[in-house]
């Protein structure tokens, strides 16, 4: 038998937050699952043993620096944890995975997750192919599990890749290029992989003509059929919307000087 305990938790700010508290009960023997179905009220659900001593929970929400309170349990049989979407935090509180026993769902317990967002910073990823990130760690690709992936563009988060459903993640330590997410300010961080282009070579240019050929340069290179952008970018896709805003960038502060 089972019970579903609902916490009341304290300290959550973010989305990044609640998929700190959906790991740290994780860490109690006994426990099945967890899940934060509102991080704005505070509100989660683990799912665990019968039995289970409630102020060891409360200790392991202490320990990864969130406080919490238990507000009630109830015995269930089987449940599905919702996955929840912080961009929508008006998201009902009574979506949670305690179901009384009168009410079994038949799905087995499954992993909370925070889908599509950053286990790290929080912030929502864009989806990215895995030949992408297969192309781009400088490591053993056996750590590669066949699940979907995405790009993590937060500029102080470290990470670069993680998996949908946060259990894995790839910083910018494990890739063969530096991001120039990860890195705006990096006049040598290469802002266009296939063709070479960084902000210090586009700067360069613009100081010795007063122009920049470098957006027509790298269109024609499309046209040739010289692109590559799915492998040699980290994000995985045309880097034009980044050179354009570097481009735009030293026109701006060139002028201004």
């Amino acid at each position: 038998m089972q019970e579903g305990i609902q916490l009341a938790g304290r300290g959550m700010t973010c989305g990044g937050c609640a998929s700190h508290v959906v790991q740290a009960p994780q860490t109690v023997p006994g426990v099945q699952s967890a899940v934060v179905s509102d991080w704005t009220a505070g509100q989660a659900t683990v799912v665990a043993d019968a039995g289970l001593d409630e102020q060891t929970l409360v200790a392991a929400l202490t320990a990864a620096g969130y406080g919490g309170t238990i507000q009630g349990r109830h015995p269930m049989r089987e449940a599905s944890a919702p996955e929840f979407f912080p961009e929508t935090p008006e998201q009902s509180t009574t979506e949670s995975c305690c179901v009384p026993a009168a009410h079994p769902i038949t799905k087995p317990v499954a992993m909370a997750r925070i889908a599509n967002v950053c286990p790290e910073c929080g912030q929502k990823g864009k989806p990215i192919d895995s030949s992408t990130v297969k192309a781009m760690l400088s490591m053993s690709l056996t750590q590669v599990r066949p699940v979907s992936y995405l790009f993590c563009g937060t500029t102080d988060c470290p990470v670069v890749y993680f998996s949908k459903d946060g259990a894995q993640t790839f910083t910018t330590a494990q890739v063969r290029e530096r991001v120039h997410q990860k890195e705006p300010n990096g006049g040598d961080v290469f802002v266009c992989y296939c063709f070479r282009h960084t902000p210090d070579s586009i700067r360069a240019e613009w100081e010795t003509t007063g122009r920049s050929t470098v957006i027509d340069a790298v269109n024609a290179g499309i046209r040739a059929g010289q692109c590559a952008c799915d492998v040699r970018n980290p994000q995985g896709s045309c880097c034009l919307g980044n050179v354009r805003a570097v481009v735009k960038q030293v026109e701006e502060s060139t002028v201004k000087a």
